[in-house]
């Protein structure tokens, strides 16, 4: 039947796979769709030969509303869409439900700032998470800068500028660095030994100011964080987070560990490395480490779910796109989506339309878009419409 066909196609288009010829067709049937709905045609009007329809949708005899909403669907190889006809089919939505809304109500929105270098730092005399081990010497760090260094126990700036106040907070006593982005904030920092960490946003980073006298070169995450280690054989390189632990000798990697979220999950872009599940409620580190871990290669992600693991392949770059200014919403439904939106423009998210959470998405949009731009983006294919209070985001 002509909807086992579309629903086949529309996983195609958006896995990246799809022929051009079943592309054209495709994204004929979607003109149509949207224009006449699926019950105004018949298979035989589907079937259209695909070089005819790349004709007339290349020529100009398409009229203004037509084209308009052609050139949306064949936005899905460069901005942000949504796989429209699939979810349309599967939820037995009206597509004229979602049409043709007026953006007043995202004229709110303009208050809504995309995220930027925002971070905090602050140290501690003692280990991380012994009793009584305060973080002390708070300083907020300058949103002008991209991040800090350490070297020798000493802590500049990038681009080799002093850290105000530092010396005079900290009273010269520390052994760690405890290095916090908020909601809306990301920092960069190079650790001790040069490796170099990017912190994504509402993270906190906890490291050794010094790795010099240490067996292994153990840190400590909380949220995200994208990972370039420098190679040292006789040192391993261990990051603890909830729920597992690390370690590397040289390798480039990604982990997300937010605690509102129950999996933890783990990307290696180059290199190797092992994933080794912690049951927190042990009494000694050993004891804690139950397993022999599971190594990773290029491209595989980990997921840690209550003490189990799995290991699948996943399109790294995609995984790491924040660190380089991205969005990418391959792959990812509305809901997690906008987990990631809230935490970087600072948002609350509230559903008035409870159906929609699971909407696929595709595409890749700008971090440093305007929260309009971003939500008027996924309005455009007419699924949803956003409502901005304040700083909530009501999706209807």
């Amino acid at each position: 039947m002509e909807k086992d066909r579309i629903e086949t196609l529309l996983d195609k288009y958006r896995r990246g796979d799809i022929k051009e010829e079943e592309r054209a067709f495709l994204e004929n049937w979607y003109v149509e769709y949207r224009e006449y709905g699926h019950d105004a045609y018949d298979a035989g009007e589907l079937l259209e030969d695909s070089a005819a329809v790349k004709s007339r949708l290349q020529g100009s005899v398409l009229p203004i509303k037509q084209r308009k909403r052609f050139l949306y669907a064949a936005a899905a190889t460069a901005g942000l869409v949504l796989i429209s006809g699939l979810y349309l089919y599967r939820e037995g939505l009206d597509p004229d439900q979602f049409m043709h809304r007026e953006a007043a109500g995202l004229s709110s929105a303009a208050g809504i700032s995309p995220g930027g270098n925002k971070a905090t730092l602050a140290f501690l005399a003692g280990t991380p998470g012994s009793g009584g081990n305060d973080a002390v010497g708070l300083i907020h760090l300058s949103s002008e800068k991209e991040g800090i260094v350490t070297d020798g126990g000493k802590l500049l700036y990038s681009d080799g500028t002093a850290i105000e106040g530092r010396s005079q907070q900290d009273g010269g006593d520390s052994r760690y660095a405890v290095l916090s982005t908020p909601r809306g904030g990301q920092y960069q920092v190079r650790l001790p030994d040069g490796s170099r960490v990017w912190l994504n946003a509402s993270s906190t980073l906890t490291y050794p100011l010094s790795f010099e006298g240490l067996k292994e070169r153990r840190i400590s995450l909380s949220g995200e964080a994208y990972f370039e280690v420098a190679k040292d054989a006789a040192k391993p390189f261990l990051v603890s987070t909830q729920g597992q632990t690390v370690e590397v000798l040289g390798t480039r990697f990604n982990i997300s560990s937010y605690s509102a979220e129950p999996v933890v999950k783990t990307t290696l872009l180059e290199g190797s490395l092992k994933v080794t599940p912690v049951r927190e409620d042990a009494g000694d580190k050993d004891a804690r480490e139950k397993d022999a871990g599971r190594l990773l290669a290029p491209g595989q992600q980990s997921a840690i779910l209550e003490g189990s693991v799995t290991v699948k392949q996943v399109d790294a770059d995609e995984v790491v796109a924040w660190k380089n200014g991205y969005f990418q919403f391959n792959n990812k439904n509305l809901e997690t989506a906008l987990v990631e939106l809230a935490r970087w423009y600072d948002v609350e998210i509230e559903y008035g339309n409870e159906k929609i959470r699971k909407q696929e998405l595709a595409g890749t949009i700008s971090r440093y878009a305007t929260i309009s731009e971003v939500l008027e983006k996924m309005e455009l294919a007419g699924l949803m419409h956003f409502r901005v209070e304040g700083r909530k985001i009501i999706v209807e």
